[in-house]
């Protein structure tokens, strides 16, 4: 499906809309000031070593960061001391009173491809499951097994669908060239030192973002316009020309309709057209949506018309998930169905709505309680905690906006 990125350039952050024939699918917000430090690449120093196997970093930020062990990703450091220098990436901001998390094995994503440096000698090559086709998985998993054998660790994005394969190479050797001059500094700096970091965030949005399916790319600051068109087309030639300056005095997120679609995401009931309603309630441990059959003018006790209600929530609630960036363990009560195979569609619908994120979920099924049982990848911040504070007023019991 068609879409269009809104790009807001403010004083102090940006925010990034994508929207599919109008409709909101995802928002991220960015601040200039504290920005997010998810990728960068330090040497740190080990400060200390908890019998939990969690390993305390000095990465020169205001506080600590930390690793796990017992992660598979970290294999092979059961031998670490305090004082030691590492090389580590962080791959979650700090929040509250956590630090931010690290792993020592290293990523660099591009447009096509992103290259993994691991513990170890054993390296693997993956494609896209979202990439289908059978000959064309074949033809991109031969490149990744070339940069396998170099001694690397690929994975193949969707992107790379139809895309020649020097073009997919060119830019993983282009990663090789930054991990290899990465190594070079670590060798000379003292620790704790920045390694490496993107100088502007809305690189890894356009690199992200950016796919066949985009229409235009729409930005309301000059500078930044010419900066990201001129960036686009160098990892990608001819995308450049997607890029359209936004000159009305009108708020660009109004003149989209992106601050009214935030403004309900925020919301815990979202209508849908029939007159049922989704009820979003998320806890730190898990996030439950309820289906709820509101002012549905159909028979309530009708199985067509639960099916119904369920198909069109389906759709709803892979929207919403994308959009308030709900991760980890997600239950959705549907309205209670009885047929076998009315339950079945409802979970095929559901992987079909959540193909497009770019997340991984994964549908588990439907709990013996009812429910059915999802997770998602996490990512960013959910959407509420990036834009909504406690209401120091009430304990916490209610929020108040942030920006």
């Amino acid at each position: 499906m068609k879409n269009t990125i809104v790009i807001d350039c403010s004083e102090n952050f940006y925010r990034v809309a994508v929207l599919e024939k109008g409709r909101l699918i995802e928002v991220i917000v960015e601040k200039k000031a504290g920005m997010s430090l998810v990728g960068n690449i330090y040497k740190g120093v080990v400060t200390n070593i908890l019998p939990s196997h969690f390993v305390f970093v000095n990465i020169g930020e205001c506080r600590n960061a930390f690793l796990f062990l017992d992660d598979n990703k970290e294999k092979g450091l059961s031998k670490l001391k305090r004082n030691q220098d590492i090389t580590v990436q962080v791959t979650k901001d700090a929040s509250g009173e956590k630090g931010a998390y690290l792993t020592t094995q290293l990523n660099f994503s591009g447009r096509y491809s992103v290259l993994v440096i691991q513990n170890g000698n054993e390296h693997f090559s993956a494609v896209s499951k979202k990439i289908t086709h059978p000959e064309e998985r074949l033809r991109l998993q031969t490149v990744a097994d070339y940069v396998r054998h170099r001694g690397y660790s690929v994975i193949l994005r969707t992107n790379c669908e139809g895309v020649a394969a020097d073009v997919i190479t060119d830019e993983i050797d282009r990663n090789i060239e930054l991990y290899e001059s990465i190594v070079k500094k670590a060798d000379y700096v003292k620790a704790p030192q920045k390694l490496f970091y993107e100088e502007n965030p809305l690189y890894k949005v356009v690199r992200d973002l950016l796919n066949r399916d985009t229409e235009a790319v729409v930005v309301n600051d000059e500078e930044s316009f010419l900066d990201l068109k001129a960036y686009a087309g160098g990892i990608q030639p001819g995308t450049e020309n997607l890029f359209v300056l936004y000159e009305e005095e009108r708020n660009i997120f109004d003149r989209f309709n992106v601050n009214k679609q935030i403004e309900k995401a925020l919301q815990k009931r979202i209508w849908l057209k029939s007159g049922a309603f989704l009820f979003i309630e998320r806890t730190e441990a898990l996030s439950v949506i309820d289906v709820n059959s509101g002012k549905f003018e159909g028979r309530a006790d009708s199985e067509k018309s639960k099916f119904e209600v369920n198909k069109e929530a389906a759709e709803e609630i892979a929207r919403q998930i994308r959009l308030r960036n709900l991760s980890g363990i997600i239950l959705v009560d549907f309205i209670d169905m009885k047929s076998a195979e009315h339950k079945r569609e409802i979970i095929e619908q559901m992987r079909t709505f959540t193909a497009t994120d770019r997340m991984s979920v994964n549908i588990v099924g439907i709990t013996e309680l009812g429910f059915m049982e999802m997770t998602r990848k996490k990512g960013r911040e959910p959407l509420q905690s990036i834009l909504l504070e406690d209401c120091p007023k009430c304990g916490g019991s209610g929020t108040i906006g942030k920006f």
